[in-house]
Parts: C-alpha cells; structure tokens; sequence
C-alpha cells in the first residue's frame, strides 16, 4: 500500500515538472523551481540550484526560506560575498527556522573570516613570552587588527540574537567570540616590550632626526624669511604710493593757490588799459615815421658826401621848424639823441637847448 502511494507521488512530481516544461508561466511555477534546485543541489550542481531556487524566491519573494537555501547553493559554488549578502536579506516571520539558520550561517562565516586574521597569533596565545624579539611588533599590529574584528562580530551576535533569540547555536557562538576576544587581549597584555635597539642603530637614528629637525627649521626658516620680504615689499609699495599721493596733493595745492593768487582783470581795468594800448600803438606809429625819416634823411646825407652830390646840402623836408621840434621831442630820448646827430652832422654845434612841448 505505501509502495503505491509513492509510485503515485512520483507520478504526481513528474507530471507536474512535464507541464512545467510546456508552459512559461503556471500555478505552482515556484513549487517546481524549488523541486528542481534541491535536486541540482543534490546531484552537486550547485551553480544550478542557486538558480531554480531564485526563480522560486522570485515567484515567492516573502518566502525566506528559498533565499536561504540560494545563498547556501552560492556558498558551495564558491560565491560567498553574494551569499552573505542574500543571507542578511532573510528574515521571515512567518518561518523563524529559516531566518535563525540564515543567521547562524552569516555569523559563522564572518566568525570564520576574524578567526583567520588573528591566525599568526595562534603559536604564541598562551606563551607570550617566546615571541622572537624580531616578531614582537609585527604580531602586536596584528592583534590591534584581530580585535577591531572580533568587536564587530560580537556586535553581529548581539543584532543576530536579537532577531533569533531562540538560537543555542547563535548564544554558544557568542561566547565563543567573548573568550577569544579575551585571550587576544592578554595575550597583547604580557607581550613583552621590543628589545632597544643596537647603540650605533641609536646614534644613527639620532642623527637621522636630528637631520630632519635640521631640514624642518631651514624650511620653516624660508618660509619666515619669504613671508617678511613679501610684508616689506607690500610696506615699500605702500610707502611709494602713499609718497606718490601727497605728491600729486602738494601739486594741485600749488596749482589751485596761483589759480587764485592770479586777480581776474575787472570790467574798470580792461576800460583803463584800453586808452594806455591806444597810446601806445600811436607812439609806436610815430617812432615807426620817425625811423623812416630819419633812413631817409640818411640817403640824402649820403648822397650829399657822394661825388656826384659833392657841396650840395639836402633840406630836411618840409616840415618848418617848429613842428620838426615837436616831432623830436616825442620821441625816446636814445632815437632823439639818434636823430640829432644825424641832422647836425657836418654843421656847427648849437649850445640853445631844445624846447620841450608839454
């Protein structure tokens, strides 16, 4: 009887997988998908099986249960960053037992990879004091580096226990991870200290930094001295500009102080200038006559000691005597004296002074 209820099962199974085959999408698609990822995992194709079963999430996606079994197919085929990246996506409420395996496998495998940095620990854990002098600051970075992981896998325990707090594995793990932790601590604890290094290593480490030192104050020096050229270039540049602006100042002052220093000719000094321009153009007309008759009278004096002329006398014109006098009195006092040789050249000298007409 139970013989032929499972012949009918696998009838059932194989029915179902044969409609699955003639049709895209059906009922139950996810069922089918699910079927044949654990077969595909069976059978080590796990490449495969993380396939169907994320068609099957994908026609479930509430389902945390196909999630959890993709991310374990993409852990045995090698994939695992993908798979702890599926596993922190499951959380179902409905099914407690997936979401507290997925947990317990996403802790174990970042237990596993903290585990492995403090790896080049292990020889010495408990014995401290036999780490070779040359090792002992090498493994002391690397313990500083092992304990920020374990801190932040404690941290994953405590949110994983929260959300699955029915889980024996996920509480024994964590303390696990506490004791660990702890030994790691002591263990940096009673690291002895590195040995001090050889005197001449010393002395040349001295002398390395004192070098530096040295390098650090000239360049610091540099740059004090750049800085205080910089400032007295700004101060000359302001000094010059400055001297440059009372300059240009002391020349408007200047200018502005003959501007008014020079008096505006007034309407009474143009009216008392224009008869003194008057009289002056006259007497430069006068003596302008004047010169022309005294450039005559000397061609006819000159004519009169010329051979031709000999003995004859020019009169002076035809001007009588009295006006002749008033003419000469007009002039300057230079031209007269001028003129009056030039007429009593050749005649006696007369000692009756001229009369003045004014």
């Amino acid at each position: 009887m139970r013989r032929r209820g499972l012949i009918g099962l696998i009838a059932l199974g194989a029915l179902v997988i044969g409609l699955a085959a003639s049709a895209d999408a059906y009922p139950g698609q996810g069922v089918v998908e699910e079927l044949r990822g654990q077969r595909a995992y069976k059978s080590g194709d796990y490449k495969q099986a993380a396939e169907h079963f994320q068609k099957a999430a994908e026609s479930n996606p509430s389902a945390g249960r196909l999630r959890y079994n993709q991310a374990l197919a993409l852990l045995q085929a090698g994939e695992k960053e993908k798979a702890e990246e599926i596993l922190r996506t499951v959380f179902d409420p409905r099914d407690p037992e997936a979401t507290r395996r997925a947990f317990e496998q996403m802790t174990k495998l970042k237990h596993d990879e903290t585990r492995a940095s403090a790896n080049s620990l292990m020889p010495y854990l408990s014995r401290p004091e036999e780490v070779p002098s040359q090792e002992i600051e090498k493994l002391r970075e690397s313990g500083n580096a092992a304990l920020k992981q374990y801190e932040q896998l404690l941290q994953e325990y405590r949110q994983a226990l929260s959300l699955a707090a029915g889980s024996d594995t996920l509480a024994r793990n964590f303390e696990v991870a506490q004791h660990e932790r702890d030994a790691i601590e002591e263990f940096l604890r009673r690291l002895p200290a590195p040995p001090p290094p050889p005197q001449s290593q010393q002395n040349q480490q001295q002398q390395q930094q004192n070098q530096k030192d040295n390098e650090d104050k000239q360049q610091q020096q540099q740059q004090q001295q750049q800085q205080q050229q910089q400032q007295n270039s700004g101060q000359n540049q302001q000094q010059n500009s400055n001297q440059q602006e009372q300059e240009r100042k002391q020349q408007e002052s200047q200018s502005n102080s003959q501007a008014n220093a020079q008096p505006t000719p007034s309407t009474d000094n143009k009216e008392k200038q224009e008869p003194s321009q008057k009289e002056q153009k006259g007497q430069e007309e006068q003596q302008k006559k004047l010169q022309q008759e005294s450039a005559k009278q000397t061609q006819e004096k000159q004519k009169e000691q010329s051979p031709s002329g000999e003995g004859q006398q020019i009169p002076i014109g035809q001007m009588s005597p009295e006006e002749a006098r008033r003419l000469l009195n007009s002039l300057p006092e230079e031209d007269k004296r001028a003129l009056l040789r030039l007429i009593n050249r050749g005649q006696p000298r007369e000692d009756t002074p001229m009369e003045q007409d004014w």
